[in-house]
């Protein structure tokens, strides 16, 4: 997302009086592209060749982004470097779903 689109959703959630949580699987960029590298092995998705296009976009745009749903508190930071079932068991408690 990019900032205004971050302030839209801020701000058209709070006039509904909805709660809401932002959850935010942070990972670096080194494992990024070591587990985009993995992946290309076996699905041979399009997408797999755009990685560098897409963490320039991530830093260009949604890391500020991030920062307004961590200043307005409903930002849910989960670890993003451990399994994927220990990713999902953390997004489930930080959602206690």
């Amino acid at each position: 997302r990019k900032i205004s689109e971050a302030e839209l959703i801020v701000d058209s959630l709070k006039w509904f009086r909805r709660p809401f949580s932002i959850v935010h699987i942070n990972i670096s960029d080194d494992e990024v592209c070591k587990r985009i590298e993995l992946r290309k092995k076996t699905s041979g998705r399009a997408d797999d060749q755009t990685v560098e296009e897409r963490l320039a976009e991530y830093e260009k745009y949604t890391k500020d982004a991030i920062a307004i749903f961590k200043n307005t508190g409903v930002l849910i930071d989960i670890n993003g470097e451990q399994s994927r079932e220990k990713i999902a068991e953390d997004v489930r408690a930080a959602l206690k779903l």
